[in-house]
C-alpha cells in the first residue's frame, strides 16, 4: 500500500507546488518600450537640470520621513562617481509644526549642508557631514537626471506598462509603470513634450502593509546656464563653516 501513496502524495505536492508559483508578468508592449526609451534619451540629454518639487509620503511612511519641499539643481556624476546636486528645502514631520529649513549639495567631490537655524555651514569629503537630515534634504532629488544611463536596468530586466493620459500642475503627460530589479516599482507621470518626468510615485510594501511616496516636480528646466558653478557651497555671512560633521 505505501508504494502506491508515496507516488500519489508526491504527485499532489508537486501539482500544488506548481500553483503556488506566482504568475510571470507578461512582457511589456513594443510601444512601452519604446517609450521608456524615449524617457531615457531624454534623461540623458539633460546633463543638468532646475526645477521646484514636493515630496509627500503616504500611510506608514508618513510617521518616518518628512514631506519636503524646496528646489533642487542636479547634474551628471562626477569621475568619482558621485552625483551633483543642490538643494534649498523646507521639511515638516507629519503632526508637527516645527519646519526646518536647510541646503545641501555636492559638487561631485565634496558634501556641504547649510544649517539655516544653527548659522552653521558643514563642508567634508564625506557625505556623513550632512548629519541626521542627510537623506531628508534629498528626497527631492531625482538621481535618474544623474545617471551615466538612465532607465537600463528596467529596460534590460524589469517590467514596464504604460497607463493613461494625466495632467500634472499644466503638463499633459502620460503614465508609465516600471518596477525595476532592485529600487521596486514606480509609477511616473511623463511630459507628452519632452518625455521627462513631472510625478514620479513610489510603490513601497513593508511589514506595515503597503504606501507611497510622490514626488512632483515643476519649473522644470532643462541644460540651463549659469554664472557661478550652481553645485558651489556659499556660507552666508556671519555663519561659522566647519568640517564637522552636522548633527
Amino acid at each position: 500500500m505505501m508504494r502506491f501513496l508515496v507516488p500519489a502524495f508526491l504527485g499532489i505536492c508537486f501539482a500544488v507546488c506548481l500553483a503556488e508559483e506566482p504568475p510571470k508578468p507578461a512582457p511589456p508592449t513594443p510601444e512601452a518600450v519604446e517609450f521608456a526609451k524615449k524617457i531615457a534619451d531624454a534623461l540623458r540629454s539633460a546633463k543638468v537640470v532646475t526645477y521646484k518639487a514636493k515630496y509627500t509620503p503616504s500611510g506608514w511612511v508618513s510617521q518616518r520621513v518628512p514631506s519636503v519641499e524646496g528646489s533642487a539643481t542636479v547634474g551628471d556624476q562626477s569621475k568619482h562617481k558621485i552625483d551633483s546636486f543642490a538643494v534649498q528645502v523646507k521639511m515638516q514631520k507629519a503632526g508637527s509644526e516645527d519646519v526646518i529649513e536647510m541646503a545641501a549639495g555636492s559638487d561631485g567631490n565634496e558634501y556641504f549642508l547649510i544649517d539655516s537655524k544653527a548659522k552653521v555651514c558643514y563642508k567634508d569629503l564625506d557625505s556623513a557631514v550632512l548629519g541626521s537630515q542627510g537623506r531628508n534634504v534629498q528626497r527631492i532629488v531625482l538621481r535618474d537626471f544623474a545617471a551615466l544611463d538612465p532607465l537600463a536596468d528596467v529596460l534590460k530586466g524589469g517590467e514596464i506598462e504604460l497607463k493613461g493620459d494625466v495632467k500634472v500642475g499644466e503638463e499633459e503627460c502620460r503614465e508609465i509603470f516600471m518596477k525595476f530589479p532592485d529600487t521596486g516599482a514606480m509609477t511616473w507621470a511623463v511630459s507628452k513634450k519632452d518625455f521627462l518626468p513631472r510625478k514620479v510615485t513610489r510603490h513601497i510594501k513593508g511589514e506595515e502593509g503597503e504606501a507611497t511616496t510622490e514626488l512632483v516636480i515643476s519649473d522644470l528646466v532643462v541644460n540651463p546656464q549659469f554664472v557661478r558653478n550652481p553645485f558651489e557651497m556659499i556660507c552666508p555671512q556671519g555663519f561659522k563653516q566647519t568640517d564637522e560633521f552636522a548633527p
